[in-house]
C-alpha cells in the first residue's frame, strides 16, 4: 500500500468524500495524511462498512448524536453512552475489526465512536515505537487517551480479550533494571536480524511516500458517482462545473490545480479502487 504525502491538504477536496455527516476531521488535532487516507479508506470500503452495520445490528445499536465543536472526551463518551456492558462488547468488536483490517491501535477509539454514532473522527498520529509500562492493578492503558479502570469482574473478559489482541505486537520485556540505555541498544543490534527485524515484517507499515490523499478523495468520489450512482461522465463533468463556478479554486489553482475531467476520470477510478482492494479486497 502507498504511503501518502506529508505536504498540505486541500481540505474542499477531501471534504467531497469526509463531510462533516460521516467524518471529524479535527477533533483529535494530532492526526497526519496517513490517517486521513486511512479515513477515506474506511468510509468508502463497502465491506468495512457492512461490518460496522453487522456491529451495530449485533449490539442493537441505534445511532447517537454525534457532539459537533465538542471536545474528545465529549467524543470518547459517546463508546459507554449505552451502559457498561454494551461498551465492553463495542471495544471487543472493534478490536476485531483492527486486527481484520490490519489497522493500529489509534483507531480504537475512532472506530468506537462511528460504531454508535455514524461519525468518524481522525485518529491521532500513530506512534510506530509504543512503550508499554508496568502496568498498576486494576489499571490498564488502551492508548494515549484512554485508560479502562477494572473496577467490575465483567471487566476481566474484555482485558483477556484485548491482550489476545496486543499479543500479535513484538514486545521488548524489560525484566529487572538495566544499567543504562547502551545495555538497550546493545540488546537490540544483538538481536535484530535474527529476532527482531523477522517479526516487523509481520507488522503492517505504513503507506508510502508516493501518494495523493486529494487524488484518492477525488477517485472516491467520481467512483461513487460513476459505479453507485450510475451517471455518465457527461453527468460527473456538470458536476464538476458546477463546483468551480461556485469556488474557481476548488480543485486547487495555478499549478497545484488538478481538475479530474473525464480524461483523468477513470484512471484515478481505478486507482481508488485498488486502495480500497489493498487495504481489504472489494
Amino acid at each position: 500500500m502507498k504511503k501518502t504525502s506529508d505536504g498540505s491538504i486541500n481540505y474542499k477536496v477531501l471534504q467531497l468524500v469526509l463531510s462533516e455527516d460521516c467524518c471529524d476531521i479535527g477533533v483529535y488535532e494530532n492526526f497526519d495524511n496517513s490517517t486521513l487516507y486511512y479515513s477515506l479508506l474506511i468510509t468508502s470500503h463497502p465491506k468495512f462498512n457492512q461490518d460496522i452495520e453487522g456491529i451495530r445490528k449485533d449490539l442493537d445499536i441505534e445511532l447517537v448524536n454525534y457532539p459537533k465543536n465538542g471536545t474528545v472526551g465529549d467524543v470518547v463518551g459517546l463508546i459507554s453512552y449505552f451502559g457498561l456492558e454494551k461498551y465492553q462488547e463495542i471495544l471487543k468488536r472493534v478490536l476485531d475489526l483492527i486486527v481484520k483490517y490490519n489497522l493500529w491501535d489509534n483507531w480504537l477509539e475512532p472506530l468506537g465512536v462511528y460504531i454508535v454514532s455514524g461519525v468518524l473522527p481522525v485518529a491521532m498520529v500513530n506512534n510506530p515505537i509504543v512503550w508499554y509500562p508496568i502496568t498498576e492493578e486494576g489499571k490498564i492503558t488502551l492508548s494515549s487517551t484512554f485508560t479502562l479502570l477494572d473496577d467490575d469482574a465483567d471487566t476481566n473478559d474484555f482485558l483477556l480479550h484485548y491482550y489476545r489482541n496486543r499479543l500479535r505486537y513484538p514486545s521488548i520485556s524489560i525484566t529487572e533494571k538495566v544499567t543504562s540505555k547502551n545495555q538497550l541498544k546493545e540488546w537490540i543490534d544483538e538481536n535484530w536480524d535474527e529476532k527482531i527485524e523477522p517479526e516487523l515484517r509481520k507488522i503492517p507499515p505504513r503507506l508510502k511516500k508516493a501518494a495523493s490523499v486529494e487524488r484518492l478523495a477525488i477517485g472516491l468520489w467520481l467512483w461513487k458517482m460513476r459505479d453507485k450512482k450510475e451517471m455518465s461522465w457527461e453527468e460527473i463533468d456538470d458536476e464538476i462545473n458546477r463546483l468551480e463556478k461556485h469556488d474557481p479554486d476548488f480543485f486547487g489553482n495555478g499549478e497545484n490545480s488538478f481538475i479530474p475531467d473525464k480524461v483523468k476520470g477513470p484512471d484515478l477510478v481505478y486507482t481508488a479502487k485498488m486502495s480500497l482492494s489493498d487495504f481489504y479486497p472489494l
